[in-house]
């Protein structure tokens, strides 16, 4: 399990708090992501100071970066306003047993041949 924690000060109300991460392989194409709004959970951000959990399983990507970035805004995932983002906050290397061709390794690969006479 990895956890990702964003530290947050919130100096005014946020009436539909929207927050998440963004994960992008090195040539910036989207892998994966999620926010509160795509969970259905409402995130109460009074003004003050917060922590936020992110925390899920890592998927079986390809050896190589992924850079996550983190965003704070207010409304829903089709549409909001963003108050904070920081692109490429961070970087993960993600480091597999068996190197495989493409983004993520399929679970649990299986091939059997039917001879047919």
């Amino acid at each position: 399990e990895l956890t990702i924690s964003l530290d947050v000060t919130v100096r005014g109300k946020i009436a539909r708090p929207l927050i998440g991460i963004l994960t992008k392989n090195k040539y910036g194409v989207f892998v994966f992501g999620y926010s509160n709004g795509h969970l259905k959970q409402n995130i109460p951000l009074e003004p003050g100071d917060h922590t936020i959990h992110f925390r899920f399983i890592w998927p079986c990507l390809g050896r190589d970066s992924y850079a996550i970035t983190v965003a704070v805004g207010d409304g829903m995932v089709e549409k909001y306003l963003l108050h904070q983002s920081i692109a490429d906050a961070f970087v993960v290397e993600s480091l597999t047993e068996h190197d495989f061709p493409g983004l993520f390794r399929v679970q649990d690969p299986r091939m059997d041949v039917d001879t047919h006479s």
